[in-house]
This record gives C-alpha cells, structure tokens and sequence, in this order.
C-alpha cells in the first residue's frame, strides 16, 4: 500500500495534523487486517475490516471515522469511489460539563492547569488550533489569537466568558515560562502541547472532583457551545462562536435541552400573555 505517498496527498491538501495521524492509522489498521499487506485494498478487503469492527464493538461513529480515511485512500490513491455506505449513527448522550463541574475543576486546578483548561473552553477551539499557535499568534491588545482552522481557514479566536482572567492567565504563563519555545501552549516538559497531556489532567482532575463523564480535550469545546446555548437560546450565536460550515452540525453535535433549559430560556425570552 502507498501510505506515504497518500500522507503527502493529505498534506498537499493541507488537512489538519490531527486528521493526519487519524487517517494514517486507519490506513495502517487496515493493512494489518489485510492477507497481503502489500497488496493494494479492494473492497472485500475494506467490508472484512469493517466488519471485523463491528465484531468488536467499536462505536458506529468510529468505524464511520475508519471508513471515511479508507475512503479518502481510494479516492486519492487508487482513484476510484468506494461505494460502502457509512454505518447508521447510535443515539448517544452528549456529553459536556455543567457550569457546577467546570467551576469544581478550575478551583481545583493548578495554576498551569487552569490556564490550559480555560484557554480551550473560553475560545471554543479545536485542540490542533491552539497547539499549533504561537506566541507571537496572540494579540494583547485584543485579546485574539491568530490560528490555521478545519480545512487550512486563516481564523481568529477570542475568549466569550472570562476574558480578563483568561488572558491575564495567558500573558502571565508567558512571563512564568523558562522554555525557549515559540508555542502558545507548553506540556509539562515544556514541549509543545499534546493532545495526551491536556487529557490526562482533565481526566485527573475529574477524578479528583468525582466527575464520572468520560471527560477529554474535544468536550471543552462542546461545553462552551452548549453553555452558549444554553444562555442564549441562539444556535446561530453557538455555532458562529464554534465557526462550523452550517448549523445543521450545532444542531446535531451540540443542542442538548433539558426541560428545565427549555423553561427557563422561553421564560426569559417570551413575555406573558405572547402567542
């Protein structure tokens, strides 16, 4: 299989680091399932893996992940459209943090914890977005941070709910910081941040607060989506804060509305005696 020539493929495209690796291990998971690895895939090849997937339980969303990189192979590798239609979505739980959980992890949070936490919730951005910033990205005087989004779209982020404490607890990681490196954002080794390190201490830190929700990078930029929803009522407002293509993906990946939510946000917007 040509996994390097697809890898620079991708790359002409100017995907996104982390869709990169994605792709690249369902190419490579692939070819392990594969009787000759070095044969390029057919279609027998790609149902056999898939189903060897379903077998083993995987999420329907992640096998529509799987899918959607083979896909993209055949397409720019072999050339050719694979018909496999993409398996039926489960219905699922969103998951995000209430205002309660995230006050409990920020007041149990580091310093250094805080600043990493509330610079992803308060900008909404994807992880890659921020890990690929540097320094000289961040604007003080308007408190933006200059960043490549989904598809290589220039994009500008700013903070929506603690924008003071947010970039003073930014400019001040700065000051603190012994590293040389140009990253807006530092591991705990002073390398550039990963996507692993940001996990790990949601997830201590959620242990710490008893917090029982499989909690990980990506769900910072869910909660303040849905904490704007649920603030203002407005999908438009969440999903241009969020910058996705169309609000059909607010509405299907974030809008979650409780009864209570639905009260409350009717009763604030809608005066008595109103049709």
């Amino acid at each position: 299989m040509k996994t390097e020539y697809f890898a620079n493929q991708l790359l002409i495209e100017n995907v996104r680091p982390q869709t990169l690796r994605n792709y690249k291990i369902s190419i490579n998971e692939l070819k392990k399932n594969m009787a000759n690895s070095e044969a390029e895939p057919t279609k027998e090849d790609v149902v056999n893996y898939l189903a060897r997937l379903q077998q083993e339980n995987y999420q329907s969303s992640s096998i529509a992940r799987h899918l959607a990189a083979i896909k993209k192979y055949f397409l720019l590798v072999l050339e050719s459209d694979l018909k496999i239609k993409s398996p039926k979505k489960q219905l699922t739980q969103k998951i995000y943090l209430t205002k309660t959980e995230l006050k409990k992890i920020l007041e149990k949070a580091s310093k250094y914890e805080k600043t990493l936490i509330q610079v992803y919730y308060d900008t909404g951005a994807r992880f890659d977005e921020l890990a690929q910033s540097n320094k000289t990205d961040y604007d003080p005087k308007t408190g933006k941070i200059k960043t490549i989004g989904k598809g290589g779209i220039p994009a500008y982020l700013y903070f929506t709910y603690f924008p003071k404490e947010t970039a003073q607890l930014l400019e001040q990681s700065f000051q603190n910081r012994k590293d040389k490196n140009p990253a807006l954002l530092v591991g705990t080794y002073g390398g550039r941040l990963s996507n692993s390190t940001l996990n790990y201490i949601l997830r201590d830190l959620c242990k710490k607060c008893k917090i029982t929700k499989k909690v990980h990078a990506h769900i910072l930029r869910k909660t303040v989506g849905q904490h704007i929803l649920e603030d203002t009522g407005d999908i438009f407002l969440a999903s241009k804060k969020l910058r996705h293509k169309n609000v059909g993906v607010t509405q299907t990946s974030y809008a979650d509305y409780s009864d209570d939510q639905v009260q409350k946000i009717l009763g604030e917007k809608i005066s008595p005696g109103e049709n």
